[in-house]
């Protein structure tokens, strides 16, 4: 792993000390998993050479900005200007004219301006550093959106003695993009007079301001989609070698994972869709099995007379998930096998024989098949959720599969020394699933988190012998195997199955209770969309802490590294997870809190209604009650 970027730069998360520095708690992220530098200040007392952006949903807003002259196009006042090469998105450090800026601060603030050039995010200015996360906020302007073009309708911003008046209407009839000082050439209706000035001096006119506003605004406290799109990570970087350094990486980054996007099988498309098995399809799900069967037969007898094979195979396939639909899932298996054996890369195959592999319990084999279909056809449909989902049933077997070799919680040691890293014989834990370049998380005895490649390490402990439990092919965790159901099972066939595991495991029939109690959970669960989502993609699995990335984001970063983007500095997410999680923690709190009050409102009307009336002679009626006992 590389560690050449560890010694880098600071968050940006700024507070000013005095008019002439700022002060700014630093919090670089180690590569590769390293733990996190926490405390200390740095102080600057310039702008960066460029900034480095993660986190936002809008994927265009991430990347590396480099520092470039003065724009005098733009709309605002850029004192100081910076450009996503790749994306052609901008961070600008603007004069306020004219509007409320977003901090409060009279004059300045920091800006996100995306490539169509409307403001898209704005953060208090006066500082050199802008922060992260939740102190930008989304930011609607249409007088300052859009490019200028030529012939575009424009007022005069303000009043410019000898030359216009405020809010006076003009036209556009000259651009120039070379990077002049007064780019913009307008003709004044009111006096036909031609000026040269710069972009930040106009605005769209009024009757324009729709062609600009190509966007609406968000509060990202209400909307969580607009929470998601803020920039979670903004670091910066003194320096342009650094900058330049990054970038190189960056390319090596996107080189590396281009030849993964749009992998299809070109003659897949062709003859796969045939028309018997569609009407044997129907017959299947409307439960007229045999005739099914009959058709499938009947479809493959014609295909293999005809020497497609590949169409043969793809029949099996059906015929496999025929057999699913039926529960009878070592048929289904068979099917599938005999498929692969004449097509071992034909997707429908495929996919097929990895649900197959699901239904069997076979969950290490169901992950590979599915590796295998994504090295075939990464473009197939949900394929990231069926790894999400085979990858959380291992889980909930209490052996989660990272690689062929190892499993989470496996015990590995060092084959050699390492500097920096690790010394040889040293042991660690595997903790889940790293990156494409490095696939195992392992915490080592000293607490660091380092991701590596296998052929680094060797298994030191049985992984039988796990914390937390033995692996077993039925663990009551996995409701799939404890229901007896297909891996894409129907609400039909859920019901089915549960009156089904019910019936034979109820205790009145001499069932176990704890078998019983297991079906009632597991059908819960499943029946529910909320609780099943939680549970297939593994959330309800536990964690160490909120900075821990979640099963979905592991299997992201191994599968599809595209998503996630360029990371040089760790999770982006970092303090996103943290404010969810205190946002988690007050909200139980909250519940407890209604509950505990609701108590002792009831515990208080409980004892007011048993409470003795005072009007009342206690001892009246005493010696009645004794006579009637």
């Amino acid at each position: 792993p590389s560690l050449s970027m560890r010694d880098v730069l600071f968050a940006a998360v700024i507070s000013v000390a005095a008019a002439s520095q700022l002060s700014f708690p630093t919090n670089p992220v180690g590569m590769h998993g390293g733990a996190r530098r926490r405390g200390g200040f740095g102080y600057v007392s310039q702008f960066p050479r460029g900034f480095y952006v993660a986190g936002s949903s809008i994927r265009d807003a991430n990347g590396l900005y480099f520092h470039i002259d003065k724009d005098q196009t733009m709309l605002h006042n850029c004192e100081q200007l910076y450009i996503n090469r790749d994306t052609g998105w901008y961070m600008a450090y603007v004069e306020v004219d004219g509007y409320e800026s977003v901090g409060g601060h009279p004059s300045r603030e920091w800006l996100f301006i995306d490539k169509d050039r409307n403001d898209r995010f704005g953060t208090k200015g006066g500082s050199y550093l802008p922060a992260a996360g939740v102190y930008w906020e989304h930011v609607l302007r249409p007088d300052f959106g859009g490019k200028i073009k030529m012939n575009d309708k424009v007022m005069t911003r303000h009043q410019l003695k000898d030359f216009w008046e405020q809010d006076e209407p003009a036209t556009v009839v000259g651009v120039n993009t070379e990077g002049v000082d007064a780019p913009i050439t307008i003709k004044l209706e009111a006096s036909g007079k031609q000026v040269s000035t710069q972009g930040f001096r106009v605005k769209p006119n009024k009757s324009e301001l729709s062609k600009h506003r190509t966007w609406e605004g968000k509060l990202h406290e209400q909307d969580e989609e607009a929470f998601d799109e803020l920039p979670w990570q903004v670091i910066a970087i003194m320096s342009m070698e650094k900058m330049e350094e990054l970038y190189r990486d960056k390319q090596a980054y996107d080189a590396k994972i281009s030849p993964k996007l749009g992998i299809t099988s070109s003659s897949e498309q062709d003859d796969v869709a045939f028309l018997l098995g569609n009407i044997a399809d129907v017959d299947c799900e409307e439960g007229r099995h045999e005739k099914a069967h009959a058709s499938y037969d009947a479809s493959a007898e014609q295909a293999r007379s005809e020497g497609n094979m590949r169409l043969v195979a793809y029949v099996h396939a059906r015929k496999g998930w025929c057999f699913r639909r039926q529960f009878k899932f070592n048929e289904a298996l068979a099917q599938t096998e005999q498929g692969l054996a004449l097509e071992p890369s034909l997707s429908p195959v495929l996919f097929e024989h990895a649900l197959a592999l699901l239904d069997n319990g076979r969950i290490p084999e169901a992950i590979r098949t599915l590796e295998s279909l994504l090295a075939t056809n990464n473009e197939w449909d949900n394929l990231e959720k069926w790894l999400l989902h085979a990858h959380a049933r291992s889980h909930h077997r209490k052996r989660g599969y990272v690689t062929p070799q190892y499993c989470v919680g496996d015990i590995v040691a060092t084959k050699a020394n390492y500097p920096r890293l690790w010394y040889k014989g040293e042991q660690g834990k595997v903790l889940g699933m790293g990156d494409m370049n490095a696939p195992l998380s392992i915490q080592f005895s000293r607490g660091n988190i380092i991701g590596t490649q296998e052929e680094h390490v060797y298994k030191v402990t049985d992984p039988n012998a796990l914390e937390g439990g033995n692996y077993s092919e039925t663990d009551p965790l996995d409701f799939h195997t404890v229901m007896n159901i297909p891996a894409d099972f129907t609400a039909k066939e859920l019901r089915a199955a549960y009156k089904k595991a019910r019936f034979a495991n109820h205790p009145d029939r001499g069932g176990d209770q704890d078998v019983f109690q297991n079906i009632a959970l597991a059908y819960r669960t499943l029946s529910d969309d909320a609780l099943y989502h939680d549970y297939i993609t593994g959330k309800t699995l536990p964690k160490t802490n909120y900075e821990d990335p979640t099963l979905q984001e592991r299997v992201e970063a191994r599968y599809f590294p595209e998503k996630q983007g360029f990371r040089a500095f760790g999770d982006p997410f970092e303090r996103k997870k943290q404010l969810q999680e205190e946002k988690r923690t007050e909200a139980i709190r909250a519940k407890e809190e209604a509950e505990r009050l609701a108590m002792e409102k009831e515990r208080a009307e409980v004892e007011e209604a048993v409470k003795p009336d005072s009007n009342i002679n206690n001892n009246e009626g005493v010696d009645h009650i004794h006579t009637e006992l």
